[in-house]
C-alpha cells in the first residue's frame, strides 16, 4: 500500500490530473449512463412486452369472439321458428308426408346456417331426435363415430338446454358444442331434439392469430381447468406441461430448448378455459442485446473521447508547467545556460504568464547577484592567492620580516628596514579580508609600499611619479587594481630595457568619470590585448594578477561600459582605468 501511495505521490502533475479526470469520467459518465440505460431499456422493454402482450391478448380475444359466435349460432338455431315447428311435427305427427317435408326443411335450414357461419371454423352442424338425424357433413372424414355422438347427445340432454362444450376429442375431431332443443311454443319446454355443432379449433386459432406470421415460431395451448386439451402440433406434450407449470400470471419470458419465447396467458371466463400463446423472442432478444451493445459502445466511445479531449486540454495546461520546470532545471546562474522554451509569456495575463515572468525576473536578478557578488568575490580571492601563491604561511613571513626589520634597525641599515617594513605592510594589506569601501587612497598606499621596495631595488634605473589630486583620493575603487598595473609596467618597462624607465601614475575626472592612467616608457601594448588574453592567444605574465582579472572585476563592479583601456604613444604604453567617480566618506 505504501509503495502504491509513493508511486502516486511521485507521478507528474499531468498524470495525476489525467488520472483524476479519467476516474471521474469513468465513474460519473459510466454510472450515469448505465443507470440511464437501465431506465430507458427497462421502459422500452416494458413497452415492447406490453405491445407483444396486447397483440397476443388481442388474438385471444378474437378466438373468444369466434367461440362466442358459435354459441350465438346455437342460440339462434334452437330458437329458430322453422326448426321449432319442424321438430315438433316430427316429434308429434305420424303423417309421413309432413315428416318428410319437415326433414327437408330442417336440412335446408341447417345448411343455410352452416354456409353463413362456416367462416367461424365450423366443421358441421348436426340435428338429432329419436326419429331422425340430419347433418351438414361435407365428407365422410368429418363424420364422428356413433359412440361419441351418443355421448355428446346424452351430455346435452343432461344439461337441459344449457350449452355443453366437449374438449375430450379435440385432437381427433375438434371441439363440440351440444345443446338440447326445447319446445318454446306454449312454454312447453319439452326436449324435441339435440343440436351438435362441431368446430375446428385449429381453424379458429389460425383465424384469430393471423398476426403470428410476424414471428418465426408460434405455439398455442388450451387448458380446460388444469387439463391440456389442445397444443400446437410442433409442441410436445412434455413441453406443454413444462410451460403450464411456469409461474406466470399475465406475460413473461421463458427458455425452451435453449430458445427464448415470449409467453402470454389469457383466460376465457365464459368457457372456463386457459389459453397460452408463445412467440419466438430470439430476434427481439438479439435486437435488444444489440441495442445494449451499441449503447455500451457509445458510452465507452464517449468516455474515450472525453479522456482524449481532457488529455489534450491538460497537455495545453501542463506544457506551461513543463516549460517552467525545464527553465528551473536548466538554470545554473549563467545567462548562457538559459534555454528558449519556444513560447513568449511576456503578453500573457493569466497565472502562467505571471509565473514565467516572475521566474525570468528572479533568474535575471540571481544572475546579476552572482555576477556582482559571487564571481567578483572569486576574482578578488584569485587575485590575492595569485599575488602570494608561492607563499606557504603568511604569519610566519610576518614574524620573519619583523625580525629582519628589528635587526636592520639595530645595525643602522635604514634601506633594508624600509624595504622590510614596506613588504610587511604590503603583505598585510594584500591578504586583508576587509575589502568593503576600498578607496583610491588605500590603493595608493599599496602602490607606494610596493614602489618603495622597487625603487630601492632598481635605484636610479626607475623613476616613479604620481600626479593625483587629493580630491580624488576618496574615490571608490576595487582593491588590487593599480598595483598590478604598476607591477606590469615595471616588468615590461624596466626588466626588458637597460635604460631608465619612467613610470607615471596620474588621474583626472571628466563628466563624473574617473580616469586613472599608468604609463611606462620603452614598451608598447599589442593590438586588441584583452581579446587576445581572453582567447589565450597571449599568456599572462608570471605570477601577477593579470589584466583580464582587473578588467572583469571593473565591469562586474561598475558595468560593461567601464574597465581597462590600452593606449600606445611613441615609446610609451598607457594602461587606463575608466570607472565612475563615486567618493566614499572616510
Amino acid at each position: 500500500m505504501n509503495v502504491i501511495a509513493k508511486y502516486i505521490t511521485n507521478l507528474s502533475l499531468k498524470h495525476k490530473m489525467l488520472g483524476i479526470i479519467i476516474f471521474v469520467n469513468i465513474f460519473l459518465v459510466g454510472a450515469v449512463s448505465i443507470f440511464g440505460m437501465n431506465i430507458v431499456m427497462k421502459a422500452n422493454n416494458n413497452i415492447l412486452y406490453q405491445s407483444i402482450a396486447n397483440s397476443l391478448s388481442y388474438s385471444a380475444s378474437d378466438i373468444e369472439d369466434i367461440l362466442d359466435n358459435t354459441l350465438t349460432l346455437s342460440n339462434i338455431i334452437i330458437a329458430d321458428g322453422v326448426i321449432q315447428r319442424q321438430l315438433s311435427i316430427i316429434q308429434d305427427s305420424d303423417n309421413l308426408i309432413l315428416r318428410s317435408n319437415a326433414y327437408k326443411s330442417l336440412y335446408t335450414t341447417i345448411q343455410s346456417y352452416f354456409t353463413e357461419f362456416k367462416k367461424n371454423g365450423l366443421n358441421y352442424i348436426l340435428l338429432y331426435n329419436e326419429h331422425f338425424t340430419t347433418n351438414t357433413y361435407i365428407s365422410e372424414s368429418n363424420k364422428v363415430p356413433d359412440t361419441i355422438t351418443t355421448k355428446l347427445i346424452d351430455n346435452a340432454i343432461i344439461k337441459d338446454g344449457a350449452p355443453s362444450w366437449s374438449t375430450e376429442y379435440i385432437d381427433d375431431y375438434g371441439l363440440f358444442l351440444s345443446r338440447a332443443i326445447r319446445k318454446i311454443e306454449n312454454l312447453n319446454l319439452d326436449t324435441i331434439g339435440v343440436l351438435n355443432i362441431n368446430v375446428s379449433l385449429d381453424k379458429i386459432i389460425e383465424d384469430g392469430t393471423k398476426f403470428s406470421t410476424r414471428y418465426d415460431t408460434t405455439y398455442y395451448l388450451l387448458y380446460d381447468k388444469d387439463r391440456l386439451v389442445y397444443h400446437s402440433s410442433d409442441l410436445s406434450v412434455e413441453d406443454a406441461s413444462y410451460i403450464q407449470n411456469q409461474q406466470i400470471t399475465d406475460y413473461g419470458i421463458i427458455t425452451l430448448e435453449k430458445k427464448k419465447y415470449f409467453l402470454v396467458k389469457e383466460a376465457f371466463p365464459n368457457f372456463g378455459w386457459d389459453y397460452i400463446c408463445l412467440v419466438s423472442y430470439d430476434k427481439i432478444y438479439n435486437s435488444t442485446l444489440l441495442s445494449y451493445t451499441l449503447y455500451l459502445l457509445i458510452i465507452l466511445a464517449s468516455i474515450g473521447l472525453s479522456i482524449f479531449l481532457s488529455s489534450v486540454f491538460i497537455h495545453k495546461i501542463i506544457k506551461h508547467f513543463d516549460n517552467l520546470m525545464l527553465k528551473m532545471r536548466s538554470f545554473r546562474g549563467q545567462v548562457s545556460e538559459q534555454i528558449d522554451v519556444g513560447y513568449d509569456y511576456s503578453e500573457r495575463g493569466d497565472e502562467f504568464g505571471v509565473l514565467h515572468r516572475q521566474f525570468d525576473s528572479m533568474a535575471s536578478e540571481i544572475q546579476h547577484l552572482i555576477q556582482v557578488n559571487y564571481i567578483n568575490e572569486l576574482l578578488v580571492k584569485d587575485a590575492k592567492f595569485k599575488a602570494l601563491e608561492t607563499q606557504i604561511n603568511p604569519h610566519f613571513l610576518y614574524n620573519v620580516l619583523e625580525s629582519v626589520n628589528w635587526r636592520a634597525k639595530s645595525i643602522g641599515e635604514k634601506d633594508i628596514s624600509l624595504m622590510v617594513e614596506s613588504l610587511g605592510w604590503l603583505l598585510r594589506s594584500t591578504l586583508s579580508e576587509q575589502d568593503d569601501a576600498f578607496t583610491l587612497r588605500k590603493e595608493l598606499d599599496l602602490v607606494n609600499c610596493y614602489m618603495a621596495i622597487q625603487l630601492l631595488r632598481f635605484d636610479e634605473q626607475l623613476v616613479f611619479h604620481v600626479d593625483i589630486e587629493d580630491a580624488l583620493l576618496s574615490a571608490k575603487i576595487p582593491k588590487l587594481t593599480l598595483q598590478p598595473l604598476i607591477e606590469n609596467a615595471i616588468h615590461y618597462g624596466l626588466e626588458r630595457n637597460t635604460e631608465t624607465c619612467y613610470i607615471n601614475l596620474y588621474g583626472k575626472v571628466q563628466n563624473n568619470i574617473l580616469y586613472l592612467s599608468v604609463s611606462n616608457s620603452g614598451t608598447q601594448f599589442e593590438e586588441d590585448l584583452i581579446t587576445k588574453l581572453s582567447s589565450k592567444k597571449i599568456t599572462p605574465y608570471g605570477l601577477g594578477i593579470g589584466l583580464l582579472n582587473i578588467d572583469s572585476r571593473l565591469k562586474i563592479s561598475f558595468g560593461e561600459s567601464y574597465g581597462l583601456n590600452f593606449i600606445n604613444k611613441p615609446d610609451t604604453a598607457i594602461a587606463q582605468i575608466i570607472i565612475p567617480f563615486e567618493p566614499i566618506d572616510q
